[in-house]
This record gives structure tokens, sequence and C-alpha cells, in this order.
């Protein structure tokens, strides 16, 4: 990607107003900030944690990172748009390392009806990676990696490869977070599935990220990611 090409070995990269607000830490003097495409402008500066002072950073901050503003109200609304399509909510209260969940409660009874859910994630992460652990969750929904659903169109593809699944699911979860405004850190979860991309279904992924969207009641007119 851009950072690496920039400074190879890059682990770890935010805005000088994320590494304060969220670490306690600043850019060092002198430092040269790194170029990040924008959403919805033309570029932003970004800082290497090795350019960085102050705090200390916890050992597994960097589990599921992702950075940009998404309020928990905003984070609320999707979640009540979700638990209207048929999907119970689990709220987990759990250490940094657990994201989250997604099975099958129940098929359909109707042949054309949909299926029931339940999918849970960790209250403890901040709203943005909540979004993404979500949207990881209900990706696996949409690419058929639990059955098929008539209800909602999904052909059957828990054969796929677990490598694959997880491929798919955070390519999935991260072009949903990258078109709404927010920075997820999936090349460092992907880094663990390299030998799946070469099976990747690029058209099962790009109906999934619009289901996901759906899903989750994000229009695409609507500019969710400004301050409520």
């Amino acid at each position: 990607m851009l950072l690496h090409i920039q400074k190879s070995g890059l682990t770890h990269a935010a805005t000088a107003h994320d590494w304060w607000h969220r670490f306690g830490r600043v850019p060092k003097k002198g430092t040269r900030p790194l170029l990040v495409l924008r959403t919805k402008g033309p570029v932003d500066f970004v800082f290497d944690i090795l350019d960085t002072e102050g705090r200390d950073v916890p050992v597994d901050a960097f589990a599921f990172p992702t950075f940009g503003d998404l309020s928990d109200n905003r984070f609320s609304e999707f979640m009540r748009a979700v638990g209207k399509e048929r999907i119970d909510l689990v709220v987990l209260d759990s250490g940094d390392g657990q994201a989250g969940w997604i099975r099958l409660l129940a098929e359909s009874k109707a042949e054309t009806g949909k299926n029931v859910y339940q999918l849970a994630y960790n209250r403890n992460h901040a709203a943005p990676t909540r979004f993404v652990t979500v949207a990881h969750e209900l990706a696996h929904l949409y690419l058929g990696h639990l059955g098929s659903d008539a209800g909602r169109r999904v052909p059957y593809r828990r054969d796929t490869p677990h490598e694959l699944m997880e491929v798919e699911a955070e390519m999935v979860a991260y072009l949903v977070a990258m078109r709404n405004g927010l920075k997820p850190r999936s090349e460092s979860y992907l880094a663990n599935y390299k030998g799946a991309f070469e099976d990747l279904n690029l058209y099962a992924v790009t109906r999934a990220v619009n289901a996901v969207e759906t899903a989750m009641g994000i229009a695409s007119h609507k500019l969710w990611n400004e301050k409520s």
C-alpha cells in the first residue's frame, strides 16, 4: 500500500490528532509525515509510531486497530438497523483480543424467508473498531460462509477454505470502512492469510460490500461520519 511504499517496515500509523487523543503521543520534532489518500479529500498526513514520542503504548493497543471518527450514537444507529434484519445482537464484555463472531441460529421455514443469526461484538473497543467488527461478521453471512440464505439471495459457499473466508470477509470490512471514512489496519490482519489471495472471488466481495452497507442502514448519499 501507499504507506509501505513511503516507509517499508511500517507497522502502525495515524494522524497527529489520533496519536495525541488516543495514546498521548506527539510526532518527534523534525519528523516528516507520510501521505495517505483521504476518503473525501485529496490527502492526509500520518506518522509512524516510531516517529512519535510520549506515553507508552499498551502492548495490545493494536489488536484490532481502526482510525477515524465515529460516535457511539452513530454506531447505535447502525446496530438498530442490523437488529431489524433478523439478526440477534450480543454485546461482549471481553479483552482487547476478542473482536466478535457470527453464527446461524435458525433456518427459515419459508422457502424464500430470511434465516436468523446471532452476531456479537466487543463493547470495550472504540466505536470505529466495533463498526469494522460488525462489517466483518456480516460479510461472512453475505459471502455465504454460513451457508445459503434464500431470503437474502446468499449462495452456499460454506465449503470455502477458512483462510479464504477470512480474506474475503476482511476485504469487505475494509472496503465498507474506507467508503465511509474509517481507516482499519486490515493489512496486519490479512498478513496471516497471504496464501489465500490467489482464489479471491472479487464478485462475491463486491456484492457483499453493498449487502453489508444495506444491512447497516448506510445510504450512499448520507455522510454519516460527519459530526452528530
